[in-house]
């Protein structure tokens, strides 16, 4: 079974989002730095980088949600059956 989702894993859309991600966060910490060294002209370069990192830093979240998504299903699935499990016994005895 994991062979099957290792093989799976090797999909072009994870090295382009994983690159985007990198490379916008390597835009917004320009910004950040430029505003840094430039303190007269530049008041909302740094409000735009942290918005290109935090995008960045979500591009790569979605990246890895992408390739792990056989087990990250497989886990909630694994929840839920424990859940239900425990809401099936808990219904046996109603007074």
């Amino acid at each position: 079974m994991w062979d099957k989702i290792s093989a799976k894993n090797d999909l072009p859309l994870f090295k382009a989002f994983i690159t985007i991600g990198i490379l916008v966060i390597f835009f917004g910490l320009a910004f950040i730095i430029i505003d840094l060294v430039v303190n007269e002209f530049t008041e909302g370069l740094r409000l735009i980088g942290s918005r290109f990192i935090i995008v960045g830093i979500v591009t790569i979240a979605i990246a890895f949600v992408y390739k792990h998504h056989v087990v990250i299903g497989f886990i909630l699935r694994q929840f839920k059956n424990r859940l239900t499990d425990q809401d099936r016994f808990s219904k046996w005895y109603k007074p």
